[in-house]
């Protein structure tokens, strides 16, 4: 903030990432006690190598999978279109992002403790990615079958075209809420190739779909990410099926109820807008919105109650003073 008080322009971005890495760093070593040395060892890191190359590899594969298609559209389509297909597209990663990278950062260091033992591991991974679809499956749902509400009443009737975009890549976060722990298992089991030729999978697919989709327009290009996903999705869970020994009939059972009541929630969402088309739209999404609010939960509870009472019984260690 201070560089840009001062004039420093677009040099303002780099300080904040290199104060925003220097804070994390003194953190980190403050708080573990631990500061690294001069001393170095060629056998351990010949050991640490051949891991984290291909964590590198991933990485590197997710940025460019998550980039690729703004750069195509952003040079095919122009500045415009690449604007109204961000907006949609930021809205989706802001809240799988929420959903996934904390819980994520937790589950990696507990599957890395439990690689040794199977079953508990595998038990740890269903129970965790149905919980995932618990709360994925409503949201992304609402997203896509209010969209035509949702966009108009916060960003305003200008965005309209990105409603389209917003509808088919909730569908796509929707099954990736499924399979956002799948990278931790291949880390965890020690198996991070697998994460990166996933990665490597997802790009060449996706550069090669988008790039043939992008003449036709942003709508064609949030089809292929649905294609994309659709190809790749079933070989990373065969993958993980492989490593965990898994069910696979088990595995799609395990969403069973989320899917459910995600289809019934949507299709009050849509019967709402038809039922109701002369009142205005914001009060048309807050019908939606209350009756959403009743409607999943209750099916949910009703076909499979365990799931509610784990969400409740983790929100409630959340609050302060609750444990």
């Amino acid at each position: 903030i201070g560089m840009a008080l001062n004039g420093y322009g677009v040099w303002s971005l780099v300080g904040q990432q290199l104060s925003s890495a220097l804070s994390a760093v003194i953190v980190l070593w403050t708080v573990s006690g631990w500061v690294p040395g001069f001393k170095l060892s060629l056998q351990r890191g010949r050991e640490l190598f051949g891991f984290g190359i291909h964590v590198l590899g991933s990485n590197a594969m997710d940025f460019l999978s998550q980039q690729a298609d703004r750069i195509l559209v952003g040079y095919f389509l122009g500045a415009t279109e690449l604007g109204i297909y961000v907006i949609a597209l930021r809205i989706i990663e802001i809240i799988r992002d929420l959903m996934g990278k904390s819980l994520s950062t937790v589950l990696y260091s507990t599957f890395s403790v439990l690689q040794k033992n199977a079953d508990i591991f595998r038990t740890i991974y269903l129970s965790t990615t149905q919980l995932a679809a618990i709360i994925a499956f409503p949201i992304f749902a609402f997203l896509a079958a209010a969209g035509p509400e949702i966009v108009p009443v916060l960003f305003g009737t200008k965005w309209e075209k990105s409603i389209i975009i917003i509808q088919l890549l909730s569908v796509v976060a929707m099954v990736q809420s499924v399979t956002v722990f799948n990278d931790i298992v291949f880390k965890a089991m020690g198996r991070p190739e697998l994460s990166f030729k996933a990665g490597l999978i997802r790009v060449f697919i996706g550069v090669t779909l988008i790039s043939i989709a992008v003449h036709w327009g942003i709508q064609a290009v949030a089809v292929a990410k649905v294609l994309q996903m659709t190809i790749v999705v079933p070989i990373v869970i065969v993958w993980v099926k492989s490593l965990l020994n898994l069910n696979l009939l088990q595995f799609i059972m395990h969403f069973r109820t989320a899917l459910i009541a995600a289809t019934v929630m949507a299709l009050y969402v849509y019967c709402i807008r038809i039922l109701l088309p002369s009142l205005q739209t914001q009060l048309v999404l807050l019908a939606q919105i209350a009756g959403a609010a009743l409607i999943y939960p209750g099916i949910v509870y009703r076909i499979e109650p365990e799931p509610i009472r784990r969400l409740i019984k983790l929100g409630r260690k959340a609050l302060p003073g609750k444990r």
